[in-house]
């Protein structure tokens, strides 16, 4: 769905390169955003609760888009377990059903889609 509004030349990858820090591509992704006219919100805190209480730290994804889907970009050589991880805990602390998983550090850009079922989605927070 976000990958949909931008062509593929338009991406921070295609336009600057890889070997950037991850807060470069996040800059570049903002104007993206900004540009093909996708709702978002950037730096989202994510409280995490711990058998019904909060705790003193938070999750901070990168972006929120359309409300519902978020997206967690990386500049790393490769994409791997832990990342997948990271983003399906983004999904379940947030109670969203959709993230998008996005690296800039490889050769080509890496893209994954994480679908949580509803199920999951709905928690309350981390029993």
């Amino acid at each position: 769905m976000i990958l949909r509004h931008f062509r593929s030349s338009a991406l921070p990858s295609r336009c600057i390169g890889c070997g950037f820090s991850e807060p470069i591509y996040r800059e570049g992704f903002t104007v993206e955003l900004l540009r093909c006219g996708v709702p978002f919100a950037r730096e989202i805190a994510l409280p995490v609760y711990y058998k019904g209480d909060l705790l003193p730290l938070h999750y901070r994804a990168d972006f929120l888009c359309f409300e519902d889907v978020l997206v967690e970009l990386k500049a790393i050589p490769a994409l791997g377990p832990r990342e997948y991880a990271q983003v399906r805990n983004y999904l379940r602390v947030a109670r969203k059903p959709l993230g998008l998983l996005l690296n800039f550090g490889a050769d080509s850009l890496q893209h994954r889609r994480i679908e949580l079922p509803d199920t999951h989605a709905r928690r309350v927070g981390l029993e």
